[in-house]
């Protein structure tokens, strides 16, 4: 085997925080431009199977609730009251069982498929300052970065408005944290949420990697991560402080390794669009770049799955992400290199941007091979492929994905929250950034708000981490095949993941994409965890495209 490292500079990756120096003035201005209105809530968008899933239930089956706050009664919404935090407006007080409402079967509390399981309502003594940061009677304090400040008032007010917080409400902190930062600067970042802003917890922002997520666990504040950047290493070492909407690395790398055993290897390289490699045995290559979790992280895990099923790479190449125009070069030396090796199908565990510059890369080299993804780094998003990448080279792009499969806004649940707030929310207004940006704050979100509930009025982050581990996710069946979550014994909260090819003529769900290409679903979206993948590649490139075009 013939192995290649480029490590430019040697400093630090800057992941997001530089894809965000291009990308955060789109989301930004499409996040910022979208106004507030507090109003009562309409009744829900969203029909479940059963006529009944909006019945009042006043206590949740014992199966579905937690073991950490067990009282009866209700709570009315308190606003927040510290002068640090933008606040969250005041709302008239509501008939909170008309409002909290349990929802489907088994019930859960929200719309969302991967919502909670519901909690009885509650009322009595929630014991004031609970953790050592951020929590009083009245509140929970959440920081946030820079930017999206208008969404964030929106989920934070159906937060509150339809999870059991016992008593307090959460408000929102701007943090000054801002785009592309230095590792000093995120380490600045975080020690001043303790210190001077005293939160709770922190949403994913725009560019928050290892060193935010190590110093907030320094300081004992919770993260929400949302990408798959960090492993289950990292995480175990600073429970019960990192969270991570997506499954582990090491977890996407071991199961990106099982699905190409299952799919592709020991088979010929039917779909390279390259005369010489088509019909060929396949040989595997493997770009590995770091982008924003711990150093240690490498692509070690999938080279082992691989090498079990006697697949093992011809070449790995490991780099650190960098913004586009600093890679292309680094990208020609990795084609070449690729095709040097009669590579036929090159896995990438790089950046959506950096994958762009790859298949210019093949194609100024007249190289095109299959190219396999998955959801390391944004490259299982529709738009970012369309955006950045050779087109020549989509229609052999094959991958998993372990996040939500695409469906058109109107279907999203980060929009669902919105629009119960206000009706008037369009996030495609602002273009599709403003769909994904609302959904990663929603998720992020997601796994703070569950915690939150589930550890009953006794809030830390002790509780929050028990809660979490000790709790079964209803995950009922549901159309938008949005994939099954929960916590057992570790950190992050997606389980399994969805096949997809690239379609040249397929039609994006998103109104706003330009261009055509999207990407389509194996089986519509059905999802898969370790061991379970079917044998064979004939499901991919069979038209019709399933994209989610037309919704649910």
């Amino acid at each position: 085997m013939h192995e290649g490292r480029s490590t430019g500079d040697g400093r630090r990756p800057r992941g997001p925080g530089v894809v965000y120096a291009a990308l955060s003035g789109v989301i930004a201005v499409a996040l910022g431009a979208i106004a507030f209105t507090a109003e009562a809530p309409p009744p829900p968008t969203i029909a479940e199977f059963a006529p009944s899933a909006l019945d009042v239930i006043d206590d949740a089956p014992p199966e579905q609730t937690t073991r950490f706050g067990s009282a009866e009664g209700s709570v009315g919404v308190i606003p927040g009251s510290a002068p640090t935090p933008t606040p969250i407006p005041q709302l008239d007080p509501v008939d909170v069982p008309r409002v909290r409402r349990c929802v489907g079967d088994p019930p859960r509390q929200i719309e969302d498929p991967q919502s909670p399981p519901c909690v009885p309502y509650w009322q009595g003594d929630n014991g004031g300052a609970t953790s050592e940061l951020g929590v009083t009677g009245n509140e929970i304090r959440i920081g946030f970065p820079s930017g999206g400040e208008a969404y964030e008032h929106l989920l934070l007010t159906f937060l509150n408005r339809r999870f059991e917080f016992y008593g307090r409400q959460l408000v929102r902190v701007q943090l000054p944290c801002s785009g592309s930062q230095a590792p000093e600067q995120e380490v600045a970042c975080a020690k001043a949420a303790a210190d001077e802003y005293d939160v709770f917890a922190s949403a994913r922002g725009d560019s928050h990697g290892a060193p935010y997520a190590n110093e907030l666990a320094r300081q004992g504040v919770l993260f929400a991560a949302y990408q798959p950047f960090f492993d289950r290493d990292f995480m175990d070492a600073r429970h019960p402080y990192v969270w991570q909407y997506a499954m582990g690395a090491d977890e996407l790398f071991r199961l990106t390794g099982d699905w190409i055993c299952s799919r592709f290897a020991g088979r010929p390289a039917r779909y390279a669009a390259d005369a010489v490699l088509r019909g060929r045995p396949r040989t595997f290559g493997v770009v590995f770049q770091q982008v924003e979790g711990d150093e240690s992280l490498d692509a070690s895990l999938l080279t082992d799955e691989l090498r079990s099923c006697d697949a093992e790479p011809e070449v790995v190449i490991e780099t650190n992400y960098r913004f586009s125009t600093d890679f292309q070069s680094e990208a020609t030396t990795i084609a070449v290199q690729m095709k040097s090796e009669d590579v036929t199908s090159v896995i990438c565990l790089c950046h959506a941007i950096s994958f762009g510059d790859l298949t210019r890369a093949a194609t100024s080299q007249s190289y095109y091979p299959e190219w396999l993804a998955s959801s390391y780094a944004f490259m299982d998003i529709d738009w970012h492929l369309r955006t950045w990448s050779e087109h020549s080279q989509l229609g052999q792009l094959m991958g998993i994905s372990i996040m939500p499969r695409h469906w058109p806004p109107a279907d999203h649940p980060s929009v669902w929250a919105a629009r119960e707030v206000d009706p008037g929310f369009d996030p495609e207004t602002h273009g599709v950034a403003g769909t994904h940006a609302a959904d990663q704050m929603y998720r992020s979100m997601l796994v703070l708000a569950s915690g939150i509930q589930l550890a009953g009025p006794n809030l830390n982050p002790q509780f929050f981490e028990r809660a979490l581990h000790d709790t079964a996710f209803p995950n009922p069946d549901h159309p938008l095949e949005a994939g099954d979550v929960g916590f057992a014994g570790d950190h992050t909260m997606t389980d399994d993941a969805a096949e997809w090819w690239w379609s040249a003529g397929g039609r994006s769900p998103y109104s706003q994409s330009s261009g055509s290409g999207t990407i389509c679903y194996v089986d519509g979206g059905a999802r898969r965890s370790l061991g379970t993948w079917p044998s064979g590649d004939d499901p991919f490139f069979d038209p019709p495209c399933d994209s989610g075009a037309s919704g649910v």
